[in-house]
């Protein structure tokens, strides 16, 4: 889809790219559609890293492997800011997903909720938000047992620690380009009684909205989301 020189392209589940005028590439929920440790959730999508424009900026919703899988390769393979600080995601998970793919700290920033950065001409908020709302709440285990669970999966502890951070946060985006004024939300958290996203829906009047629904979500639930 172009609109005002803004071309945004979809990989798989939440990751897409977007090209900005200035042509910089905003990345967002990197992953490429493969997973040997949750091969039921594999997608039969024929791409790689090698086949993404570009990771000036990337931003991670939460830290669950279907949205970053692929980051330690990408930043390897693709030109990005050489002072650092272009990855996102919610705080509590930044040193997590350093240590389980040897990232450096400086590349990094931790987002905290209603946090705002301007990012050449890109203005971003980050949105509080959780992976589980108040509907089709169905995981209630311990630590103890997530890390079992994932870990009888052949997940490593790093990797079932930096799992977990990922079902306690989560963030939405709220984006807008400065010199024409486009405004678009990226979605994927559930409502939940102590947010308010569509209120801020309402305020920042976005001209494009990327909403994330899981099989979780009734018809209605989703007709809900989109009025």
């Amino acid at each position: 889809m172009e609109v005002a020189s803004i071309k945004i392209r979809w990989i798989t589940t939440t990751c897409f790219e977007v090209l900005l005028p200035n042509g910089k590439t905003l990345l967002l929920d990197p992953w490429t559609g493969k997973s040997d440790l949750e091969p039921e959730m594999a997608m039969e999508r024929d791409f790689s890293v090698d086949d993404f424009t570009g990771a000036d900026y990337v931003f991670v919703s939460h830290s669950h492997f279907d949205h970053f899988d692929v980051m330690k390769e990408l930043l390897e393979k693709k030109q990005h800011d050489p002072c650092g600080g272009h990855v996102f995601l919610p705080a509590l998970s930044a040193k997590a997903l350093c240590e389980q793919y040897d990232i450096p700290l400086v590349d990094v920033t931790p987002l905290f909720p209603n946090e705002t950065f301007y990012l050449d001409g890109l203005t971003v908020t980050a949105l509080p938000c959780r992976h589980f709302g108040d509907k089709g709440v169905f995981v209630k285990d311990t630590p103890s047992q997530t890390c079992e669970m994932l870990r009888g999966k052949g997940y490593s502890e790093k990797a079932a620690d930096l799992m977990q951070w990922g079902t306690l946060e989560e963030v939405d985006l709220a984006i807008r380009l400065e010199d024409c004024n486009f405004r678009f939300m990226v979605l994927g958290g559930r409502v939940y009684r102590f947010n308010n996203v569509y209120k801020f829906c309402e305020d920042f009047q976005p001209n494009f909205v990327i909403r994330q629904v899981s099989n979780g979500a009734s018809p209605r639930d989703y007709a809900e989301m989109v009025s």
